[in-house]
């Protein structure tokens, strides 16, 4: 989704993308709570120093979803916000997650099997409608867009230019980048090396010099280090076992969210 977004005249993403600003709970393999809401809107302001004042500003932070502290603090900072959900097929989400832990963190050491069955936060991320529950009495229905992820992969303009339109930005702009994947999985091969950059990247933010960085990566700088410090990975594949755990799992909170969005989302308990 992110690629739909940033390429857009008249929208600008924060930097980085995933600010995690207005939670405090983390994932399970980050041993310290998320201390950046208590830094106030001028450290906030800072991921947003090189947009023009403009444009339709905004960041995605997965982890918003999974915090109950998470509504107020959006509705205190901006009442009449647009919150944009994306929806994965649990399955599919679970074997992001679990990658993201093993290859990206290299936090996770478990199977996969063992990690679903002992880490609740695998199956807690998908349960959508219990998630999405502390938002729903917060905000007025109209103010979010669901976004299917398998639908967006499979029509990706048609999905663009409702979100444009929800977005209330030019609808017929079609990014030139729109049947690229965003975010491909791969194994990172110094933690020590990205936890280096990832804290230099945070102190030029935090001193407000988001533009020179977006310079820098206009230049292929940070494409250039994500690829030498990473490789491409062997994706796990979950076993029928698995498959009949998560769906017994999730069964219930997925009849809710298709009762809700009256849309039906049966189809996540086969896949």
């Amino acid at each position: 989704m992110g690629h739909m977004l940033e390429r857009h005249p008249e929208i600008c993403m924060s930097e980085p993308k995933e600010v995690n600003y207005f939670n405090e709970s983390l994932s399970f393999n980050k041993s310290q709570a998320s201390t950046n809401y208590h830094r106030g809107e001028h450290w906030y302001a800072n991921h947003f120093k090189h947009c023009q004042k403009n444009k339709l500003k905004g960041e995605i932070t997965p982890r918003y979803i999974l915090d109950p502290v998470v509504p107020q603090r959006i509705k205190d900072h901006n009442p009449d916000i647009k919150l944009i959900v994306c929806l994965r097929t649990p399955n599919k989400r679970i074997i992001s997650h679990y990658h993201s832990a093993k290859d990206f963190h290299k936090s996770e050491k478990r199977p996969i099997s063992v990690a679903i069955r002992e880490e609740p936060e695998y199956i807690g991320a998908c349960l959508y409608y219990k998630n999405l529950a502390p938002f729903f009495s917060t905000f007025d229905l109209k103010q979010f867009y669901f976004m299917d992820l398998d639908e967006a992969k499979s029509n990706p303009a048609a999905e663009v230019k409702r979100l444009y339109t929800f977005l209330r930005v030019d609808p017929s702009f079609l990014p030139d980048n729109i049947m690229d994947k965003s975010n491909p999985a791969r194994a990172t091969k110094s933690v020590r090396l990205r936890k280096a950059i990832s804290k230099i990247h945070g102190g030029l933010i935090s001193s407000g010099l988001s533009p020179f960085i977006i310079f820098l990566k206009k230049l292929g700088l940070g494409r250039i280090i994500n690829s030498l410090n990473s490789a491409p990975i062997k994706i796990t594949e979950l076993s029928p076992e698995d498959k009949l755990f998560i769906k017994n799992a999730i069964e219930e909170d997925v009849q809710k969210l298709s009762l809700l969005l009256g849309k039906d989302f049966s189809h996540w308990l086969i896949e």
